[in-house]
């Protein structure tokens, strides 16, 4: 994993994702480059955008495969809608508690969108991304399993003895001898494919050539 360099007038739930796709643009700059920017991700670059660096929300504009909404949920924008409106469209897709993929179309076709910027965080690169179609075409399974998560529990004194965590999906693939491959976990299916990555291979024994 590449080293993080730690930016302190940056919130710490975008430090990676600066460190890997660079400064965000402002609204205002966004507005005045969405065209360039759109087809940018069109062809698979990532930018992002912030209304101020400082502080949360962020999004970041990417190619429709980065999106896990089902797009026919997600709202669509034209790119004359959506340049007035850039703020509104950021802040939707990066509400912290319930971000909504915000669907960018030219000539009436989805070309690109705006998603939460923290969701790239512990999604391989697209060139280390693993394509699950192709693997179950070389013969590879893959197995989803969803825990439901905890609320969690108080006691009679108020204090917590069992701490809540949202639920998760999880997506495992083993190769055609059984063996784990890769994995990936999210908060919905599409996002543990989208996390898909090489599980490494375990260290042989100490009592096991090679020594």
């Amino acid at each position: 994993m590449a080293r993080v360099v730690y930016d302190p007038s940056v919130p710490p739930a975008y430090q990676r994702v600066l460190n890997r796709f660079g400064e965000p643009v402002g609204i205002k700059e966004g507005r005045k480059r969405m065209s360039s920017l759109v087809t940018a991700a069109e062809a698979g670059t990532i930018t992002l955008i912030a209304p101020d660096r400082r502080r949360g929300g962020w999004a970041a504009f990417v190619p429709l495969s980065e999106v896990a909404d089902p797009l026919g949920r997600a709202p669509v924008w034209s790119m004359a809608a959506a340049r007035p409106k850039l703020g509104d469209l950021v802040a939707a897709a990066s509400d912290w508690w319930a971000p909504v993929a915000q669907i960018l179309a030219r000539y009436n076709k989805p070309v690109a969108a705006l998603i939460s910027a923290v969701l790239l965080e512990d999604r391989p690169d697209v060139g280390e991304r693993l394509d699950a179609v192709e693997l179950l075409r070389n013969g590879a399974t893959i197995t989803l399993d969803f825990d439901p998560g905890e609320t969690g529990s108080i006691n009679e004194h108020g204090d917590v003895y069992v701490e809540p965590y949202p639920a998760t999906f999880s997506a495992v693939v083993r190769d055609h001898a059984g063996a784990e491959i890769a994995s990936g976990g999210g908060d919905s299916i599409t996002e543990a494919l989208l996390r898909l990555r090489r599980v490494s291979p375990s260290a042989p024994n100490a009592d096991e050539p090679p020594f």
